[in-house]
């Protein structure tokens, strides 16, 4: 259900059990160049493709027993990994993660296939996304109260403050 893939989202956004969340992931490219960026953001894609081969690789390794458990497991990590990925691509972008329309733009290019049919979307209107609910932006106040990525959060705002 939707809600299921809001929880994913919020995870990608704060992190999850061994990964960063995608301001992290984000935080280490933010001072590159334009052109260094989009190297640096295709070795990312790359490197994020290889830890979903390997969390899908390491959560077959119980064979025909443990697949109940390990195919919702190793979905739900694949949906963590893109969720993130793109999130931080949205970020190096200067997006704001949370909002409406990023959201709607990285669930469109995670549930697709069709490139062209990312490039042809029409973003709907903040009247449209009024609706959005607001399960991300308390997930992520609530993971930074708790200290986890404020560091990061802030680090990051920083190195764009400073490109600007």
């Amino acid at each position: 259900s939707l809600t299921t893939y809001y929880y994913l989202l919020c995870k990608a956004v704060t992190g999850a059990a061994g990964l960063q969340g995608a301001d992290t992931l984000a935080a280490p490219l933010a001072h590159l160049s334009r052109d260094e960026l989009l190297k640096a953001t295709e070795q990312l894609i790359y490197m994020q493709a290889a830890v979903t081969f390997s969390s899908g690789f390491l959560t077959g390794l119980g064979g025909f027993i443990t697949m109940p458990i390990a195919v919702p497991t190793a979905l739900a990590a694949a949906y963590i990994i893109r969720f993130r990925l793109c999130l931080a691509i949205a970020l190096l972008a200067h997006h704001d993660m949370l909002s409406p329309r990023t959201i709607t733009a990285v669930f469109l290019s995670v549930f697709t296939d069709d490139p062209n049919r990312i490039l042809k979307f029409k973003m709907p209107s903040d009247q449209e996304l009024s609706t959005f609910p607001s399960d991300l932006e308390h997930a992520a106040e609530g993971e930074a109260d708790h200290g986890e990525n404020t560091s990061s959060q802030s680090n990051l705002s920083q190195q764009q403050q400073q490109q600007q």
